[in-house]
């Protein structure tokens, strides 16, 4: 791991072997914690220089993530299978003879199935890797797996719960990281424009310059905050 990236571990506060969803879960509660809006005056300055490193961190992570489908710690992929055996007592210039039973079997022809079975995956690689993409309305696909595609949609589910209370918002002048680690991945981006379901982000140099919010999918904005801590004022 770059010294980059080992320093963004630390400014998050976790561990090398810290799963994607806890990485996140991390980021979230010192975005939360350090937010200037959420701090004294006193304390202004030294939340406004901590929220710049909690973002960057988590941006350089995120980065390596989409990129290789796994955070720059995870170590899950680079144990060997369980069934690989090492000879340990080989000798130097000495080889393993194998067993006549198994150079019978390594011997043996593809079966015609298994030639079937192979072109037909070849055949699926090479219309996937050439086959020309689409000029408009790009969709954001994930790089991990859909296992990790399924965990992060049960994290979310659990991470809204966490935050029913203490929620985070964005407003105009927010970085396009604040914007995913508070509403979350598009479901499309499409130049400037960040798309949720019918609700749309726009902006302009990495920041944001606006929105236009569908009832039916609520964007966590400022004005949104206002209207829970009016509503939960009024409450009895």
């Amino acid at each position: 791991m770059s010294p980059n990236l080992d320093r963004c571990y630390e400014v998050l506060a976790v561990s090398h072997n810290s799963t994607w969803t806890e990485i996140r879960a991390a980021y979230r509660q010192l975005a939360q914690k350090w937010h200037p809006d959420r701090v004294g005056e006193e304390q202004k300055a030294e939340a406004e220089k901590r929220i710049k490193e909690i973002n960057q961190a988590f941006s350089d992570i995120e980065k390596y993530y989409v990129k290789f489908g796994k955070p720059p710690g995870d170590t899950a992929l680079k144990n060997p299978p369980p069934n690989q055996t090492v000879n340990r007592q080989a000798r130097p210039g000495t080889t393993t003879r194998k067993a006549p039973q198994q150079e019978r079997e390594e011997s043996r022809p593809l079966k015609p199935h298994m030639v079937f079975l192979l072109l037909c995956v070849v055949g699926y690689l090479a219309w996937f890797l050439f086959w020309p993409a689409p000029e408009q309305d790009t969709l954001v696909s994930d790089p991990a797996s859909e296992t990790a595609t399924q965990e992060n949609t049960t994290d979310t589910e659990q991470d809204a719960e966490q935050t029913q209370q203490v929620r985070l918002f964005f407003k105009v002048g927010s970085s396009e990281t604040e914007v995913y680690g508070i509403q979350g991945r598009p479901g499309r981006i499409k130049g400037d424009l960040w798309y949720y379901g019918g609700s749309v982000i726009f902006f302009s140099d990495g920041a944001v310059i606006g929105w236009h919010e569908d009832p039916e999918f609520p964007l966590y904005t400022e004005e949104r905050a206002r209207r829970e801590t009016a509503a939960a004022d009024e409450r009895p």
